[in-house]
């Protein structure tokens, strides 16, 4: 990223059960405490084929901790289009 001046802003990961909130990871997790660093967690190891923004936990890093966003500023913010690049990386052997 850094050679080609890239930051990233974002980024998906899933957890468990329904769980969409926030692990110990996350919230001591060095690198994912930016300003406005918004972290999508996706309950059930994302296993539905189709998943709408409202049903994730969409957080947002600011003062100094993650809040969750309402589902009310999610519609309002946040725009899933189906042109979209996605790219998949496994980090769990890293």
């Amino acid at each position: 990223m850094h050679e080609k001046d890239l930051v990233q802003i974002a980024q998906v990961h899933s957890h468990p059960g329904d769980f969409i909130g926030h692990s110990w990871g996350m919230i001591f997790g060095v690198h994912l405490s930016l300003k406005d660093f918004f972290p999508f967690v996706v309950g059930n190891y994302s296993q539905k084929e189709k998943i709408k923004l409202e049903e994730c936990g969409v957080h947002r890093f600011n003062s100094d901790r993650f809040r969750r966003l309402s589902n009310g500023y999610i519609k309002d913010h946040f725009m899933i289009t189906s042109n979209t690049e996605v790219k998949y990386i496994d980090l769990r052997n890293e």
